[in-house]
């Protein structure tokens, strides 16, 4: 079997499509078009959607009128951030608002009337923001009830940009599927576009198409649809929240109804991850969570050095309540960076050489508990000897980066000429400043699948996750410092309660000048964006600790207060709570890194690339 365990399409299937598609490209060499040409017509088209090689002629035809109003109105490289409607949430990072339009759509030899479709993504976009070859989600039956092609009621087609070899995320998919991973399936699509006056056929570029996390996935994959699915973002690693479930909904993004037992289910799971001590996790972890799925989910991203992902900035992945095992599964999402190709973070040698007992970048209690384990952590690498002999090996991965080429250099061949005759601007700057160039991906296989083995074997130790950047943390991180100087009296680099307390009455008589017996949230805001220092940017991520101390006033506003007023009884009473919870030794104090604990819960986690970018001088907008 491949080591990326494809399904309907076999690799001599795929190599016929690439011939006949090599075939018609030298026969069209000869010509001169007036325009850039467009891949050659696939004559037979396989019988299944998803495939290792399967490509797909996908062609879009959007009026005039709805191109337009396709276009995001807010955020891009410091661009405008007006209000969204009320009760509405941005569909795309970094503030962009994503419209659904109306669009016909040919793919293959079938054509689908009024779908749906818009951009998508965060870096992936803000990168192509001023190309034609942005991140597109096209939904086949948001306009016309039921409407599929072959079984898919959406397609997710990410625009590669972030990875060179536009093959990470069809590899890197399959060695979680051969690890037992619910995981998606994935094909490759040349995309069309016509736009009246604008655009006629125009070939766009070779996009890789993902299973979308949906009905038909969560029904093939779990036997139901019915449980909560989640896509977290900016929480941190399961970080737990409170007992009030409006902070889980919005950053642990509910993408189907929760019951109230599923909400009770995720807080109670967060809870323990983060408070329980080592006997009642190891007791109670087995009612939340499918622990060997997610022991399988660690390996998978362990030796695929996949860090922009649960193990590293905790984003990147869905959970799913299944309704039928009532524990929570793990689903990866966005492997563009797989395959050692987040080297903006850590270099290409530290993550080659990836440590499998320290895999995680600062604290991951789930990570942590769960390899501290010994019991576990032999299921663990016992999984990963799997995965090396057969899910993971250089010479599969060779052989199948070889049967993508086949089929996808010529496409990326012709995109090159229509992205040169369009004379496209993208992110081409940033990306050579702040990426720097990946290994290959054979010679990420072999020396990764050799540091994998030597550290299983005893004769290495592995390099632990370790950030280039100061960015970990994020502004809760940079909020201790300051605290501590005000608040540790004794400066033994911890807060008791009386410290906490004498604390928030020091602050709050500081703020409220006109001894009014309340604060307001643009009070508090100015207050703390005093007392927050200036925060590092990290890479791409401009620093903004207005920001920052505007949405930590808002937790505290919302939390503590009352008609948008805050008494300091009820800061009190706030911070007393928040003390409790993140006491985990029970020794009356808050060390730094509960106190960090702490703060997390009422900041989120920022996200790679979050916030205004800094454009370098001389680039246009």
């Amino acid at each position: 079997m491949s080591a990326v365990g494809r399904k309907g399409v076999t690799l001599r299937d795929a190599c016929r499509l690439a011939v006949g598609v090599l075939a018609a490209t030298a026969l069209l060499a000869g010509a001169a078009p007036a325009r850039a040409a467009g891949p050659p017509p696939v004559k037979k088209w396989p019988a299944d959607l998803y495939g290792l090689t399967n490509l797909w002629e996908v062609h879009l035809s959007i009026s005039a009128a709805d191109w337009k109003k396709m276009q995001p109105t807010r955020g891009g490289f410091g661009g405008p951030r007006q209000p969204l409607p009320e009760g509405r949430v941005a569909r795309g990072g970094f503030g962009f608002d994503f419209d659904y339009v109306r669009a016909d759509l040919v793919i293959g030899n079938t054509t689908l009337k009024d779908v749906a479709v818009r951009f998508k993504g965060n870096s992936t976009y803000m990168m192509m923001e001023r190309s034609l070859k942005r991140p597109l989600k096209v939904d086949l039956d948001k306009n016309v009830a039921g409407q599929t092609f072959l079984g898919s009621a959406k397609l997710v087609l990410n625009n590669n940009v972030m990875d060179a070899t536009c093959a990470r995320e069809a590899l890197a998919y399959a060695v979680y599927r051969a690890a037992g991973v619910p995981a998606p399936r994935t094909a490759f699509a040349f995309v069309r576009l016509s736009v009246p006056g604008q655009y006629d056929r125009e070939l766009v570029g070779l996009y890789t198409l993902i299973e979308s996390v949906e009905r038909p996935f969560l029904e093939d994959r779990f036997g139901s649809a019915k449980g909560l699915l989640l896509k977290p973002e900016g929480t941190g690693p399961l970080s737990y929240l409170g007992p009030d479930w409006k902070r889980y909904q919005e950053r642990y993004r509910p993408k189907t109804k929760a019951s109230e037992k599923a909400k009770k289910k995720l807080i109670a799971l967060t809870h323990l991850v983060h408070h329980a001590d080592a006997e009642r996790f190891k007791r109670e972890i087995g009612r939340y969570i499918d622990v060997d799925e997610f022991l399988r989910y660690i390996a998978a991203t362990v030796v695929l050095s996949s860090v922009d992902s649960f193990i590293g900035f905790a984003h990147n992945y869905y959970l799913y309540l299944s309704p039928k095992t009532d524990r929570f599964s793990i689903i990866p999402w966005d492997l563009d960076h797989s395959f050692g190709g987040l080297v903006m973070l850590a270099s290409s040698k530290d993550l080659m050489d990836l440590s499998i007992r320290q895999p995680q970048l600062g604290r991951n209690p789930l990570v942590e508990k769960l390899l501290a384990d010994e019991t576990h952590f032999a299921s663990y690498k016992a999984h990963l000897r799997k995965l090396l002999k057969d899910g993971f090996t250089p010479t599969a991965i060779r052989r199948d980066l070889a049967a993508i080429k086949a089929v996808t250099d010529p496409v990326r061949a012709l995109e090159k000429k229509a992205v040169s005759a369009r004379g496209d601007a993208w992110g081409g700057w940033l990306m050579g400043v702040l990426m720097g160039r990946p290994p290959d991906l054979p010679t990420f296989a072999e020396k990764r699948a050799a540091s994998v083995q030597a550290q299983l074997d005893g004769k290495s130790k592995g390099t632990p996750m370790r950030s280039r950047w100061p960015m970990g943390g994020g502004p809760a991180a940079a909020l201790v410092r300051p605290i501590l100087k005000e608040a540790d009296v004794n400066r033994d680099r911890h807060l008791t309660r009386k410290e906490v307390g004498d604390g928030v009455k020091a602050l709050f008589a500081t703020l409220d000048k006109g001894k009014k017996g309340e604060l307001d949230e643009k009070v508090l805001t100015a207050g703390l964006e005093k007392l927050l220092p200036t925060l590092p940017a990290g890479p791409g991520r401009a620093a903004d600790k207005g920001r920052a101390a505007a949405q930590l006033a808002r937790a505290i506003v919302e939390r503590a207060g009352k008609d948008g007023k805050l008494s300091e009884k009820a800061l009190l009473a706030a911070a007393e709570e928040l003390f409790g919870r993140h006491d985990r030794d029970k020794d009356g104090k808050l060390s730094e890194s509960e106190l960090v604990e702490a703060l997390q819960e009422l900041l989120p986690v920022p996200r790679p690339f979050d916030g205004p970018m800094a454009k370098p001088k001389g680039v246009k907008k």
